[in-house]
């Protein structure tokens, strides 16, 4: 879920920066270049396993999403400000990728606590009910009038090697 997220917020915040800091509405090559870059950003974040410093990997995988990300809008297509990076720019991609990697992080803690809650929710609504008061039981309703040894001596006698 975090490779799909940091994917997505990736593609999202680098047209959403870049059209701020005055790049163009991006066309369709631009588009597919975009998918395909955030895409394998978004894998190889998935496929990482991080634990202690997971804000500092995601950001760091959100800048590269949005610089791959930009370098995929530039190269496509051509935009007034060219391949050089203004400082609006730049601190465009940044801020996104640090409001991003902490929506992504709020996202996964939230994600815990529900998971948490709503598996003690299920385990306390599926314990069994205690049994009060003694066990009945009953005979069987059912007792088929066929003799046992009728049942027994049906086939072709007792099995066992020949002699």
């Amino acid at each position: 879920m975090r490779g799909a997220a940091v994917g997505a917020w990736s593609a999202a915040m680098a047209v959403a920066a870049h059209g701020f800091a005055g790049g163009g509405i991006p066309g369709e090559s631009s588009i597919v270049a975009l998918i395909l870059a955030c895409a394998a950003i978004g894998t190889a974040v998935g496929a990482a396993v991080s634990s202690g410093r997971r804000y500092l990997v995601i950001v760091v995988a959100l800048c590269a999403g949005q610089l791959v990300g930009h370098f995929a809008l530039v190269l496509t297509e051509s935009h007034a400000h060219g391949g050089n990076f203004s400082l609006l720019m730049l601190a465009s991609h940044v801020v996104a990728a640090a409001a991003c990697a902490a929506l992504i992080c709020s996202a996964e803690r939230l994600y815990c606590v529900a998971a948490s809650t709503l598996d003690q929710l299920i385990v306390a609504t599926s314990a069994p009910v205690p049994v009060v008061g003694p066990l009945r039981t009953s005979p069987p309703l059912y007792r088929p009038s066929v003799v046992l040894r009728l049942l027994v001596s049906a086939g072709a006698g007792t099995r066992g090697p020949p002699a």
